[in-house]
């Protein structure tokens, strides 16, 4: 039954093959059952500039939201050799609602080949909720055309109900009824990438649904009752071929020359001979499916290389006649399917105990109750209470541990968890349709490892010296929380904190320092070093200043401030002598006058706190005033003192005769 695929590679042989074949016997509809259509000629459209009302058309604008209308039309194509021809156009379309009928009496390809509806080299065009039937070629016939739709339609007592070939891709095919056509329902030759999907088709001399030559294809979802083979794959590779029923046929499906296709969850049930039929093909895959009460036998093999199985978990196929048992009720029989027929050795490894149906039930996992643990204690989980409608095929329990992603498998794997912390742990269960549940659970792992404490090792510093502490080199499984540092430096008790610390010792000895950590858990532990402080035994230097030189009576400043010492001066004392008496000065720069000429020796002694000394001297030299400098001074006091008698002698004199001449003055003035 491969008439179509021949007629699909020559025009002379196809029109010989109609000859021969003859119209045959198909029902047609009646007139008078469709007066909600008007009559209409042909319709035949050659280019984008066709789209006009004298064309057919109805409306719209070519847009893909408002494509072309060719609505509401009965249209006859007797003696024209079609009914609607679209043909070079890449505008979007949409015939709806129409019928077309009879075409018959010319068969030119590709413009004229007695069909219903004929798109040549078109794009984006669709037929839908429209009648087509009782033509002598095809119903619906698709060359070189691609992102085309074709749906909702009735064809119906053709030769062949609706054919896509040449080369045509990514059309869809879908929703349409399909009866009583002579020889194949749905036809794919020589095309790709193309949708079948949701289909009726009845009633067919030949094939309900065939793939020629196709790949990339997609047939699901679809009804195939009353034909040769409900559904054909024919030198085709890499077709899907999923979700559709196909009973009361000569085979459910066959493939014949046919690799590397998908055939999962049909129906293939109560046919004449074979659900599924394999001749010449292999490195196809077969799950999934349901082969029960075919007469021949379930299935045929005659080529072998095919999986009848898709392996553990997914499974295999629902068998008619299948006895073995589920033990661990997972949903798949114990022991293999060996009953496919051809001697080739097939088997469905992991058959199913109840039909494959689009189980969307997630199974109901159950990880247990919340547990609390000791670290390096094993730990066993437990998911028994978990269940599913079918069966549970996979449990693995995942958790984050130290960075790192943790995954376990089985219903109660067990792990030990040697870092404490509070770890979520995830199950997840799958069924055999993919189907996931989970639940959590919290696992609280105690810290029962104690911290290793310790100080460092022990330490020398001189008296008042810089003591640096330091607890890096503890340890702890999780980590330190706290650094206590207690001891008693001679004064009083001391506490310091943290991992670094330091501490000035004001008195020479030996101090234990103990340092205690803790972790977050409460876990203790302690380690003690010794801290020799030792005492200050370096005297200072005294710096007495230079030497001076001075006048009698000149006030000298001494200046100590260049001594020094390791730990610092506490007191500088001046000593010296002068006319006769022993002085004591105090600080680093005091002051002190010589009234007695000569060399005098000053002693500086400087103490620091330990009590060590240091001392060193300096020199005064005290100058007497040079004689000449001493009989000037004496002439000019001298010298003063006489002109102050004589000046006041002078005015003595003054004074005595003013006196004597008013007194001679009055008694003359008596006289008178």
């Amino acid at each position: 039954m491969r008439l179509r695929a021949i007629l699909g590679l020559g025009i002379a042989s196809a029109l010989l093959m109609s000859i021969i074949m003859g119209i045959g016997s198909r029902g047609s509809l009646p007139e008078g059952d469709f007066p909600q259509y008007t009559l209409h000629p042909p319709i035949r459209i050659d280019s984008n500039a066709g789209f006009t009302p004298a064309n057919g058309v109805t409306g719209g604008s070519g847009t893909e939201a408002d494509p072309w209308a060719i609505e509401g039309w009965n249209i006859t194509g007797a003696a024209h050799g079609f009914c609607i021809y679209i043909g070079n156009t890449t505008e979007h379309f949409e015939i709806r609602d129409c019928r077309a009928h009879h075409a018959s009496g010319n068969f030119v390809a590709y413009y004229y080949t007695e069909s219903g509806i004929i798109f040549y080299n078109v794009s984006n065009g669709s037929v839908v909720g429209t009648v087509i039937d009782s033509n002598d070629f095809d119903g619906i016939c698709l060359y070189g055309s691609d992102r085309c739709t074709i749906s909702g339609n009735s064809v119906s007592g053709n030769e062949y109900g609706i054919t896509v070939m040449d080369f045509s891709e990514n059309n869809t095919v879908a929703g349409n009824d399909v009866r009583s056509n002579e020889y194949y329902g749905i036809n794919l030759i020589q095309s790709g990438w193309n949708i079948v999907d949701g289909n009726t088709v009845n009633g067919t001399f030949g094939n309900g649904i065939c793939i020629s030559e196709g790949a990339g294809n997609h047939v699901g979802n679809n009804t195939i009752t009353g034909c040769e083979n409900g559904i054909d794959v024919w030198d085709s590779v890499r077709n899907n071929i999923a979700g559709n029923l196909a009973v009361g046929n000569v085979n459910g499906i066959y493939l014949e020359y046919a690799s590397q296709n998908r055939i999962v969850n049909n129906n293939a049930s109560a046919n004449t001979e074979f659900g599924i039929r394999l001749a010449t093909s292999g490195g196809n895959t077969i799950f999934h499916n349901t082969l029960k009460n075919n007469t021949l036998g379930q299935a045929r093999d005659g080529s072998g290389g095919n999986a009848w199985d898709n392996g553990y978990p997914s499974g295999g196929n629902h068998w008619g006649g299948y006895s073995g048992l589920d033990a661990n009720r997972d949903g798949f029989g114990d022991v293999p399917y060996l009953d496919i027929l051809g001697n080739m050795g097939a088997r469905d490894r992991y058959p199913l105990i109840q039909a494959w149906f689009p189980d969307i039930t997630a199974p109901a996992a159950d990880a247990g109750p919340d547990a609390a643990v000791d670290e390096d204690v094993p730990t066993a989980f437990n998911g028994t209470a978990s269940h599913d409608n079918v069966g549970i095929v996979d449990y693995s329990w995942t958790f984050l541990s130290g960075g790192e992603n943790v995954t376990l498998a089985g219903m109660c794997p067990i792990h030990n968890f040697t870092e404490p912390g509070v770890y979520s742990v995830t199950l997840y269960v799958k069924d055999s349709a993919g189907n996931q549940g989970l639940d959590t659970l919290s696992v609280a792992v105690k810290d029962v490892t104690p911290p290793e404490a310790d100080a460092g090792p022990d330490l020398t510093v001189c008296l008042e010296g810089h003591c640096d502490f330091n607890g890096s080199a503890s340890a702890d499984n999780v980590g330190i929380a706290e650094y206590a540092w207690t001891f008693n430096d001679g004064f009083a008790d001391i506490i310091l904190s943290g991992v670094l610390q330091s501490h000035h010792f004001l008195l020479a000895g030996s101090y234990p320092v103990t340092l205690e950590v803790k972790d977050s858990s409460g876990l203790a532990d302690s380690d003690t070093m010794l801290v020799t402080v030792m005492p200050d035994t370096q005297p200072p230097v005294a710096d007495a200043g230079p030497d001076q030189t001075v006048v009698l009576s000149e006030s000298v400043r001494f200046n100590g401030t260049g001594s020094t010492d390791d730990f610092g001066i506490s007191n500088h004392t001046w000593n010296l002598t002068c006319n006769g008496t022993a002085w004591l000065l105090y600080g680093p720069e005091p002051a002190h006058t010589f009234w007695e000429p000569g060399n005098h020796t000053v002693t500086l002694t400087v103490t620091d706190a330990a009590g060590n000394r240091g001392t060193d001297t300096m020199t005064v030299s005290v100058m007497s005033p040079t004689n000449d400098s001493d009989n000037s001074s004496t002439d000019d006091i001298l010298d003063s003192e006489s002109g102050h008698f004589v000046w006041a002698a002078a005015g003595g004199i003054v004074a005595v005769a003013a006196i004597i001449l008013v007194a001679i003055m009055i008694l003359r003035i008596r006289r008178k």
